[in-house]
């Protein structure tokens, strides 16, 4: 996950932020927030809005990397629960089937 987050950090060191974002035209330093936008007009926030995107990937990232494992095994449970149900309903229309 993090080589290709690494990956995308290469493409968007490509890519040209323009201020004619919708967050950008709201905000005089290009970032819709403005508890971001203080914190750049005191010199410790992101200054760009290639700083803000990269900063949402890594939180992202992390967010993914700290929870993959429990995701894994939610994920594992609602699906063990669906193929339970459907093998439930097919031996419920078999019985069925067979009392008719």
């Amino acid at each position: 996950l993090r080589a290709a987050l690494e990956r995308h950090y290469g493409v968007l060191s490509t890519k040209l932020f323009s201020g004619a974002s919708t967050d950008a035209l709201q905000s005089k330093a290009g970032i819709g927030s403005r508890a971001l936008e203080s914190e750049v007009l005191r010199g410790r926030g992101p200054s760009s809005d290639r700083e803000v995107v990269e900063n949402v990937m890594r939180d992202m990232v992390d967010h993914l990397s700290e929870h993959w494992a429990d995701e894994v095994k939610m994920l594992a449970k609602q699906k063990l629960v669906r193929a339970v149900r459907r093998a439930r309903m097919l031996q419920a229309f078999r019985g069925s089937r067979r009392e008719s």
